[in-house]
């Protein structure tokens, strides 16, 4: 009989960590039941919630989410180098959030150029503010995703900008309408209102660690704290005139790529396309005003525009959307 614990190459199979399986249905187990209690009682205001963040099993879980490759912020350190010693540094870390030690790092920021010449600002945080921010979310959800309705998509888990357009197609064939309102808040986040978002939050959750540490995370990921500044402009991201061909080949392929993951659905295939060519056209007159000796041909224009340019590929397709939307 085979041993069960061995893989048909022979090898012996890899066994998952003691503990933890149990420790991710306990994890799970406490969610629900704060998911229970907010069901229940739509008014019910939450006053031990901190003690659900802290734990080491939860720091844990919200470490593994965070991605692997993600930028470092101004501390340095890196997912790999904090799971060096991830068991002792989750400990000393909860030990500080539960005797009330911890201190949330200013930010690094960030300035990530757009299609139409202006910047994206970016704040990266620190590893253990990642972690510290991602576990209070993995509670906090379980709270106010009974408050949501089924037609809320912005930044909820398991959702995304295309579950939304999925739906509205959806309602769209149901009855048919004669009219859209479509709307844009530039700069919502830099501009709300902190005060009042507090005072939403707290409608919810009275527990005061919990808000204490939003506050200070508004303060410092929204701008109104200290950090350094990491400004990359076109001409330091790859896309200036001075830069070598294969920088601002990587740089426009990023930028494709971008536009493509986020806007490539059915029926916007020729959108997608024009917006590459158009990319191309300028491309290829800064290109040429390089040099007045030499000029660049079309052929090796096309080269460069093959090796770099993507084509737009449709990947959300409106023929496979969900025909209802969840209330």
């Amino acid at each position: 009989m085979e041993n069960p614990k061995r893989a048909r190459s022979g090898k012996p199979r890899k066994q998952p960590r003691e503990g933890t399986y149990v420790s991710s249905l306990d994890l799970q187990s406490a969610l629900e039941r704060i998911r229970q209690a907010a069901s229940r009682g739509k008014k019910l205001r939450f006053t031990g919630l901190w003690h659900h963040v802290y734990g080491v099993n939860r720091l844990r879980d919200a470490y593994y989410k965070l991605k692997r490759k993600a930028a470092p912020g101004v501390d340095g350190e890196t997912w790999k180098h904090y799971g060096e010693h991830l068991e002792e540094n989750l400990q000393d870390l909860s030990g500080r959030l539960r005797r009330g030690a911890y201190r949330a790092r200013p930010v690094r920021r960030a300035y990530i150029p757009k299609p139409d010449g202006s910047v994206r600002g970016l704040r990266v945080t620190v590893l253990e503010d990642k972690i510290v921010q991602r576990a209070t979310a993995e509670v906090m959800s379980a709270i106010y995703e009974e408050d949501f309705l089924g037609f809320s998509y912005g930044f909820r888990p398991g959702r995304s900008p295309h579950d939304a357009l999925d739906a509205l197609y959806a309602g769209i064939m149901v009855k048919p309408v004669s009219w859209g309102l479509e709307t844009d808040i530039r700069g919502y986040f830099d501009a709300m209102d902190h005060g009042w978002l507090v005072r939403f939050v707290e409608r919810r959750i009275a527990d005061q660690r919990v808000v204490r540490h939003i506050k200070k995370w508004l303060h410092r990921i929204c701008g109104k704290g200290c950090g350094q500044s990491s400004k990359r402009s076109k001409e330091n991201s790859g896309g200036g005139m001075q830069n070598p061909v294969p920088a601002v080949g990587q740089w426009l392929r990023t930028v494709l790529l971008g536009q493509y993951r986020y806007y490539r659905v059915e029926s916007n295939g020729r959108n997608l396309g024009a917006f590459r060519n158009q990319i191309t056209q300028l491309r290829y007159r800064t290109f040429r005003r390089r040099s007045q000796r030499h000029q660049l041909t079309r052929e090796r224009m096309t080269r460069f525009e093959n090796r770099w340019l993507p084509l737009p590929r449709i990947v959300h397709s409106y023929l496979d959307f969900r025909q209802y939307v969840t209330i």
